[in-house]
């Protein structure tokens, strides 16, 4: 939900604005459900796994609300198939580019402070509308963690060598961005709505840059605001 449209007469002189967590949540442990063979319609392909033991299958389903466009896949392990569900849509002429985004892929970077291997899959479901689930293979079977909504990417923001997620949602007037931080000592993850905590409508990011826009109550017009740097997890206003 967007804030609320906030009165400001005059601009506001920036300071440094320590990088916080507003929100935290339990990390989940759900496993994937058994997969029902009779709902495979048609395998599309089969895409080249960097996981030991996992294969992973992109298909149609017979009960899709869009049968012929709607993109499923599961994984198998063991010879055991889990149901992921719906990961995109798209024809048969866009293959192999868009199943190979939408692959099973162990995670590249440093999410954690444990030894714990993190597997993402990335969901495409719809105009400005992505998402990510995480992943952790426990006794051979995967189970999910997380679920992030929004355009990811990965950054260390606050210089403990450890990324953190960055996702963007872009809504028809406004842009937020949350960074999330997974905390698997204590359980958790760590969200953190960068316009709430920089007092702003919407915040974009862009080249490691900051830039924020608030509403002006008197015209209803978005106008821009002060830009950021986050240094070692600290947002520092930056001059043009």
């Amino acid at each position: 939900m967007s804030p609320a449209p906030i009165d400001r007469v005059e601009v506001f002189t920036p300071e440094n604005v320590k990088l916080e967590y507003q929100v935290e949540s339990k990390i989940t442990a759900l496993p994937l459900t058994i997969l029902n063979d009779a709902n495979v319609r048609l395998v599309l392909n089969e895409p080249e796994l960097d996981i030991p033991g996992v294969k992973q299958i992109h298909y149609r389903d017979m009960s899709a609300e869009q049968p012929d466009i709607d993109i499923y896949s599961y994984l198998e392990i063991a010879g055991i198939k889990y149901e992921i569900g719906k990961v995109g849509y798209g024809e048969p002429s866009v293959f192999p580019s868009v199943t190979e985004r939408l692959r099973f892929s162990p995670f590249a970077g440093v999410l954690t402070q444990t030894d714990i291997q993190i597997l993402t899959q990335y969901r495409f479901l719809g105009a400005k509308y992505d998402l990510v689930d995480y992943y952790v293979i426990e006794n051979g079977a995967p189970i999910q963690i997380a679920e992030i909504t929004g355009v990811v990417e990965y950054s260390d923001v606050d210089g403990d060598e450890i990324s953190e997620v960055i996702s963007t949602d872009y809504g028809a007037r406004t842009v937020h961005i949350t960074i999330t931080k997974f905390d698997f000592e204590n359980g958790c993850l760590r969200n953190s709505n960068i316009a709430e905590l920089l007092g702003v409508d919407s915040v974009d990011y862009q080249e490691k840059l900051w830039f924020t826009r608030i509403i002006d109550t008197a015209t209803n017009e978005m106008r821009d605001g002060y830009k950021y740097k986050l240094i070692n997890g600290e947002f520092v206003p930056v001059d043009d």
